[in-house]
């Protein structure tokens, strides 16, 4: 197998086989079906989550079934050298929608154009900088929603645009997305967009709507029930099978988490003897130790390094405590100790990082079940500065890396995402 196991981690997904998003799955069906008979006024929907929790994947599934059962899918994601633009008019080709080629442009990474600039004086004299951005090519995105919503009509045929990672568009991209889809919504056509994104685009995307057309749901970790059942069912896929000691042990490392669910079970499955199909306690343990000493120095450490001192202190005190905790208590135990001069400024700085998520009824987790432990286990002795824990930048990422600027949160934004659908009931 190109990738050593089943579990094998590749860039930008995290493995979750059907049944471990069927709840989710569901939600976007009925989207689908309420969109197709034009019963909705909301014709969009976006998944929020952090890294690693396994966007990309439950994306790439919802296409493939919808595909499957007759839908018209188009399958949009920017990249180095595709624009928003680029991208979403050539996955909106009938070829394309039908599973043909992608379109790939040769010298796209060639056009670029130069977009602001910045002058500064520091002390060793003056300085200028310029922001290089691609230009937006091509028809305008509004233009080419609101196309695509015509043919669907004519065609009589639902059309599904799926879109993943939104924190690449720009605010006046989503702008024009949005309002593609309020004139698609006004004239009834049956086409809708299924999206992706971390909370800052959920941010960006909370003020390009203004016609309130995208629902929002969020997505969070696993039960253990469907936890296990991707750990079964994607061992399956090869003929493996994992017994219930290394079962449990994999499980419970997890936490629900789909990256550590796959990392784990991927380096137990190179464990385990070559050739063998059974993966047994043993190999487990070794996979989950393999897989905890990665994710220290690939994702813990360097999410902590990335921090400022007043949020390594939030971080530590949310990690202190229970596994969600509110506002005002952690408030009241940073105030009692003056270590903290602006402790909201510090909680909304770790949801824009995608550090901490915030639940219903203001309370704070955070987004990787495995950040608390790891500062349990490395910070310093009591008296100690906060800061002096040291980490190394890692030399690989693993899973989707989130954008390097992100729009930080306004409480309009903060206040959506309390009151958007979550079809997992905040597990």
């Amino acid at each position: 197998m190109a990738y050593g196991s089943p579990f094998s981690p590749r860039p930008g997904a995290a493995t979750v086989a059907p049944r471990g998003r069927g709840t989710e799955a569901a939600l976007a069906r009925r989207f689908v079906t309420d969109v197709a008979h034009a019963q909705v006024e909301t014709n969009g929907l976006m998944f929020v989550g952090s890294r690693g929790i396994g966007k990309s994947t439950l994306l790439g599934g919802l296409a493939t079934d919808l595909r499957s059962m007759g839908w018209r899918v188009a399958e949009v994601r920017v990249s180095e050298s595709l624009s928003a633009n680029e991208a979403l008019r050539d996955s909106l080709d009938s070829a394309r929608m039908r599973g043909g080629a992608r379109f790939r442009d040769p010298v796209g990474n060639l056009r670029k154009s130069v977009r602001g600039g910045s002058l500064s004086v520091g002390l060793r004299g003056p300085s200028a900088s310029v922001d290089i951005e691609r230009a937006d090519r091509g028809p305008q995105i509004a233009k080419l929603v609101i196309d695509a919503g015509e043919q669907a009509r004519r065609a009589a045929r639902p059309a599904v645009i799926v879109i993943d990672d939104l924190d690449r568009w720009s605010p006046s991209q989503l702008r024009q997305l949005c309002e593609g889809l309020s004139e698609c919504s006004r004239a009834r056509h049956p086409v809708g967009v299924i999206a992706s994104g971390s909370a800052a685009a959920d941010a960006d995307l909370a003020k390009a709507d203004r016609g309130q057309v995208v629902d929002v749901a969020r997505l969070e970790v696993l039960t253990p029930a469907e936890a296990s059942a991707v750990l079964r069912d994607t061992a399956a896929t090869v003929g493996g099978r994992f017994d219930q000691q290394a079962h449990d042990t994999v499980v419970n490392f997890s936490q629900g988490h789909p990256l550590r669910l796959q990392l784990a079970a991927h380096e137990a499955w190179r464990a385990a003897p070559h050739g063998t199909l059974h993966i047994t306690g043993h190999a487990a343990q070794v996979g989950v130790d393999r897989a905890r000493t990665k994710l220290d120095r690939q994702v813990h450490a360097a999410t902590w390094t990335s921090l400022s001192r007043s949020e390594q202190v939030v971080v530590q005190t949310l990690a202190d405590g229970p596994a969600t905790q509110s506002r005002t208590s952690i408030e009241a135990r940073l105030s009692a100790s003056r270590r903290v001069a602006n402790v909201e400024s510090a909680v909304i700085a770790l949801i824009r990082k995608n550090v901490v998520k915030e639940i219903p009824a203001g309370r704070l987790a955070f987004t990787d079940p495995g950040t608390a432990e790891w500062v349990l286990r490395n910070r310093p002795p009591a008296g100690s500065a906060n800061h002096v824990l040291h980490a190394s930048p890692p030399a690989k990422q693993i899973g989707s890396a989130p954008s390097a600027a992100q729009a930080q949160p306004t409480p309009a934004a903060l206040d959506r995402s309390r009151q958007s659908i979550n079809p997992t009931h905040e597990r």
